[in-house]
């Protein structure tokens, strides 16, 4: 579908509205806006009565007519503005970041929309780079300390937001086989682990993010010596934090570092892992 420019109805006459016609060129939406944008995410942006709201590809309004100016949707989020405050709204309306702080109250047709007002307050950690449903993957060197070892290994990570403050990240690391020596025998050692965390953002913004962290895991310890293998699995948890950087419209740089709880048997031992790397956001 694609905007035109046809003859409205008027009670002056012939008045040009914009209206919308399919790919063979038939009259999909009558010609009744005074401004209107291309289809864009399902939605259009037009204007009616001096006033932007979006309709749907059947013309329903989906969003209320009460923005001053607004721009198409883009990975779920519209640019809109009423009167001098700007901001972005997500496809139910939702007012998820205000870049301007209110002047002046908002008078809202609440016959055109559900959503509340104190529905459209900006969370005070709210960020369109967590988003529920947003998915992203990660990649990243990593470093494992504890007592007496010292291993490099690479981690993969993926994320989903769960809510606008919390989201969950699963985590894969293998640790690259090290030699150490232990009461004066060369024992080779590699690791792997599976973590399952909970980060809940606690900053405001879309270019520095803040969180804590805390999780669970299982990993696996191989040693090797005199020709032998053994290895032993075992559960433990996370504690930590991290901060993401914007780098450019979907890849962000993360820093997380981690302290780790180990079960073994019936005895508890401890370490420390960092990594450092880039992740990748989907739409």
């Amino acid at each position: 579908m694609a905007p035109v420019l046809g003859d409205g109805a008027s009670d002056y006459g012939v008045l040009y509205r914009w209206g919308f016609i399919d790919t063979k060129g038939s009259m999909i939406l009558p010609c009744k806006y005074s401004k209107a944008g291309d289809f864009s995410e399902g939605v259009a942006r037009v204007k009616y009565e001096g006033k932007w709201g979006f309709i749907n590809k059947s013309g329903t309004p989906v969003i209320s007519f009460i923005y001053d100016d607004a721009s198409d949707f883009s990975d779920g989020l519209a640019q809109v503005r009423i009167k001098r405050n700007w901001g972005f709204i997500d496809k139910k309306g939702t007012e998820i970041v205000r870049t301007v702080p209110l002047e002046t109250a908002i008078e809202r047709n609440t016959s055109q929309t559900s959503t509340t007002s104190s529905e459209r307050q900006t969370p005070a950690n709210s960020s369109i780079f967590n988003r529920p449903g947003q998915v992203s993957i990660g990649f990243s060197p990593a470093i494992y300390v504890e007592k007496g070892l010292f291993m490099f290994g690479l981690c993969g990570k993926m994320r989903v937001g769960i809510a606008k403050p919390i989201r969950l990240e699963g985590a894969f690391t293998y640790n690259f086989p090290k030699t150490i020596t232990l009461y004066g025998i060369n024992v080779k050692t590699s690791m792997w682990d599976v973590s399952l965390n909970m980060q809940t953002i606690v900053t405001k913004g879309d270019i520095f993010l803040l969180y804590p962290l805390i999780g669970l895991r299982v990993s696996g310890l191989k040693v090797s010596a005199f020709g032998e293998n053994a290895s032993d699995t075992f559960f433990g948890m996370n504690f930590g934090a991290g901060f993401d950087v914007k780098l450019s419209k979907v890849v962000l740089f993360n820093l997380e570092p981690k302290y780790m709880l180990s079960f073994i048997g019936g005895s508890v031992g401890s370490g420390f892992t960092v990594s450092a790397g880039l992740i990748f956001r989907f739409k």
